[in-house]
């Protein structure tokens, strides 16, 4: 199983007791995919990327990350290995400046200050914000502070990147961005998104969510433009091909 960075067997889930969000679900996401998680409001597409990362406990079942469990001693090892952009940039930055938020968490692990500056020019510069890095995060636009909240995550060189609606209140022309920046990424992704439009941009493969687990698996065009697959799930077809 070296292939894969990601992989959930027979895991449930539930924040109030038998009321299962997941139940004996399986999952595997090899190396190097982008994956797109899609599904109707409320069936866990934050709780499942929350889950991977360790910022929601209680599960049953297994899931490993790059080789290792997930477990409460385990978090500080699964976070090196799997970064987590919130959907929110602001829950992510919480200094001042740009370039003090994406040294926060290489300096976290004790680099040495070289290496710090190393990891922050190469995530600055992966996200095309090298110019910002002594901006005040306060003077930032929307799109400007996406990029910088996934220039944090950059930092520590994950093998893999969680997106929790990373499209949201984006304009068209940092949407834009946001998709070439992240088609650059040479990482593992998943993608939680309800723009199932980003998710044909930039993930070759979709996972469908239902309650309780996956509905459908595959190649991201064959799911979403599955017109009764799609209303079938409460969801609509991407707007691209709505508009043909």
């Amino acid at each position: 199983m070296d292939d894969y960075g990601i992989i959930i067997k027979k895991m449930s889930f539930c924040y109030v007791k038998d009321n299962y969000i997941f139940k004996n679900m399986d999952l595997a996401i090899k190396k190097g995919e982008s994956v797109g998680i899609v599904g109707a409001n409320g069936v866990g597409k934050s709780t499942l990327l929350r889950l991977i990362v360790g910022l929601e406990a209680g599960y049953e079942g297994h899931i490993s990350v790059s080789g290792i469990d997930v477990t409460k001693k385990s978090l500080p090892m699964v976070r090196k290995k799997a970064g987590y952009v919130f959907q929110d940039a602001d829950s992510q930055m919480f200094l001042s400046h740009v370039e003090d938020n994406v040294a926060f968490g290489p300096s976290n692990y004790g680099m040495e200050q070289e290496e710090i500056s190393a990891c922050v020019k190469k995530a600055l510069c992966e996200t095309g914000i090298e110019h910002l890095k002594k901006r005040s995060v306060y003077q930032l636009s929307g799109g400007e502070k996406k990029l910088a909240s996934i220039a944090c995550v950059l930092a520590l060189n994950p093998d893999i990147i969680m997106f929790d609606e990373p499209s949201v209140t984006l304009d068209p022309k940092n949407r834009r961005k946001l998709i070439h920046v992240l088609g650059r990424l040479d990482k593992t992704k998943l993608i939680a998104s309800h723009d199932l439009d980003f998710i044909l941009d930039t993930c070759d493969r979709t996972i469908l969510l239902s309650r309780n687990g996956v509905i459908s698996d595959g190649k991201s065009r064959d799911i979403l433009l599955d017109k009764g697959l799609m209303e079938g799930s409460g969801l609509e077809l991407p707007l691209s091909v709505l508009g043909r």
